[in-house]
């Protein structure tokens, strides 16, 4: 930088009315604080030795302005280079708030000239640049909107940031009303020439005069409207555009006479209806645009009166409680939009899918089925029908209570209480030791069979079985050993008085765990106490162990039966006059 005394010296011969109006400052840029004192000293000294006819400008970037407040007041204008040379100084927020910035800071607005740019530069900040000629040589119909736009030159595409019509019109706008001192374009070179509707300049000028040598007593160019007929069209048809296009490349918005036939939803045709309507194109011009004259042409709405096919090859998986319906997908003159599932001829879902599951059946019922398929006319498909029936998976309950008695014709007769099933019981079968005593289910709930003779231990149990043949757990077993008949699950108090007195008493034995690999636990629950005796059977009833032991108050014992083959054995606990039998399973 030459001395601030050189400087203004040298240019001050030049600054005469017959040689030039004034001097520009454009230095870029200062860095840091001492050559910001001293370029605000230059520019005192310039303002110094200037004659008071000649204009002084200084030029300065919004992101470096840190002049003194004594060479603000020297300079005559102050212009921002809000236009670069990056893309992010390009967009109308950053304009403002550059010019917020240089009203912070104290730039007085009758001295401020904010800058435009006349160019494009690399969205992808790699800094190359383009001149807003070269944009409109490529796009001739270039959208007034746009401030963004791919360039091809020499076989390479780059994407450029610049600002078209629209933008720079609000950013005069702003300096207009914030009454600021002007604009600066840079550059007025590579905008393209002042006859063109898409030139920069021009479209400045509706806002801003530049005072320059041109016809602007017509700045706005008339513009008109293409509007192809509309081809006919079905209710059911989507969402489209009516093709209609301004010579202006500014977009063209609808109205539809008649909204029960077609209403415009988000700048596209939306039919309601069917019938007739007038669809009229328009666009309303712009600061560089008249209004075009509005273009109409008839739409013509056709409903759509063909169903759908029938949903093929409908099946069903059933459990107890539920059905799955599974579909081929149904096909229409335009699109299927959904199915209804029916229950015995009442509605019971609709839904955009080809399978659903219908919950809250009972078992062993038949259900009729029906889907059909539905169109966005409202036409319905023929039906596709199933019949189901559901499975009973279920065992019904076991049968409790299991009680015998001896009759006078030397049989015992077993009565149990009835069981309960989520369809139905059908009977029962009766077991000894494990084996059916009938070859069909027995229906009511007591059954006589031979008292078993000897020594060996009898045990009767009863199952419920329902019509799926699906048969429920043995409830409590009655067991008859040498002749006494015992209901494990209960105990005696005593000995029963005659041979056809049966007992049942709360306390009782409990066997754990069972089934076991040998190793027992047996808590006994009695008021009896006294001399014990703890007796081990086989299934047929021969004794194969017995262990002696006294029980006062509570009593538990562990059981070794590890030596003993695996299999279903009885143990025997008598205390008193208690007496109780449990079946236990060695693994």
């Amino acid at each position: 930088m030459l001395p601030a005394v050189i400087l203004p010296a040298r240019c001050k011969p030049l600054c005469r009315p017959t040689i030039l109006d004034g001097v520009d400052f454009d230095f870029e840029w200062c860095e840091t604080a001492q050559e910001w004192a001293d370029y605000s000293l230059l520019i005192e000294a310039m303002n110094a030795a200037l004659p008071a006819s000649s204009l002084f400008s200084v030029s300065l970037h919004p992101a470096y302005y840190s002049i003194t407040p004594a060479a603000i007041a020297a300079a005559d204008y102050i212009s921002i280079q809000s236009y670069g040379p990056r893309p992010n100084r390009f967009p109308y927020d950053q304009f403002v708030s550059d010019l917020n910035n240089m009203l912070a800071y104290g730039y007085p607005r009758h001295k401020l000239v904010m800058g435009l740019p006349f160019y494009g530069t690399t969205s992808d900040n790699t800094l190359i640049t383009t001149a807003y000629t070269d944009i409109v040589k490529a796009h001739p119909n270039l959208d007034p909107n746009l401030d963004e736009i791919a360039v091809t030159a020499n076989g390479v595409t780059r994407t450029y940031t610049f600002n078209g019509q629209t933008t720079l019109i609000k950013k005069a706008k702003l300096v207009r009303d914030q009454e600021l001192a002007g604009l600066m374009y840079w550059d007025i070179a590579t905008d393209v020439n002042y006859t063109n509707p898409l030139a920069l300049l021009r479209a400045v000028n509706t806002i801003i005069n530049a005072n320059l040598d041109v016809d602007t007593s017509t700045p706005v160019s008339a513009q008109t409207i293409n509007f192809p007929a509309l081809p006919e069209k079905r209710v059911d048809d989507l969402d489209f555009d009516a093709g209609a296009v301004a010579s202006s490349g500014l977009p063209v918005s609808y109205t539809s006479s008649d909204p029960a036939v077609a209403t415009i939803l988000n700048g596209k045709i939306h039919l309601t209806g069917a019938g007739t309507t007038i669809i009229t194109a328009n666009q309303t011009g712009n600061a560089l645009y008249q209004a075009a004259e509005p273009v109409s042409q008839t739409l013509v709405v056709i409903a759509d009166t063909e169903a759908p096919t029938a949903p093929a090859n409908l099946t069903a998986t059933a459990t107890d409680e539920t059905a799955t319906l599974t579909w081929a997908a149904a096909t229409d003159n335009f699109a299927v939009t959904g199915y209804k599932i029916f229950k015995a001829g009442e509605l019971i879902a609709e839904l955009n899918a080809t399978t659903y599951t219908v919950n809250g059946l009972q078992s062993s019922i038949s259900y009729d089925f029906v889907v059909v398929a539905t169109d966005k006319a409202g036409n319905i498909s023929g039906p596709a029908a199933i019949t189901i029936t559901t499975p009973d998976t279920q065992a019904p309950g076991a049968p409790l209570a299991l009680t015998g008695k001896k009759t006078i014709k030397h049989e015992i007769e077993l009565t149990w209480q009835a069981a309960t099933d989520n369809v139905a019981v059908v009977g029962y079968w009766v077991y000894l030791n494990g084996t059916p005593l009938h070859t069909t289910p027995i229906t009511g709930t007591t059954y006589r069979v031979p008292s078993p003779k000897g020594r060996d231990a009898y045990e009767f149990t009863v199952k419920a079985v329902d019509a799926a043949q699906n048969l429920s757990a043995a409830g409590n077993s009655l067991i008859v050993v040498k002749g006494i008949i015992v209901e494990p699950g209960a105990t005696a108090s005593r000995q029963p008085k005659s041979a056809t007195e049966s007992f049942v008493h709360p306390d009782g034995v409990v066997v754990y765990p069972n089934p076991s690999p040998g190793r027992f636990r047996v808590n006994l629950n009695s008021p009896q106490n006294g001399e014990l005796t703890i007796s081990l059977y086989n299934a047929n009833g021969r004794l194969l162990k017995e262990i002696k032991d006294v029980k006062n108050d509570a009593y538990e014992k562990e059981l070794d039966l590890r030596a003993f083959a695996a299999g279903i054995y009885f143990i025997r606990i008598s205390v008193g006059s208690f007496v109780q039998s449990q079946r236990i399973n060695i693994e």
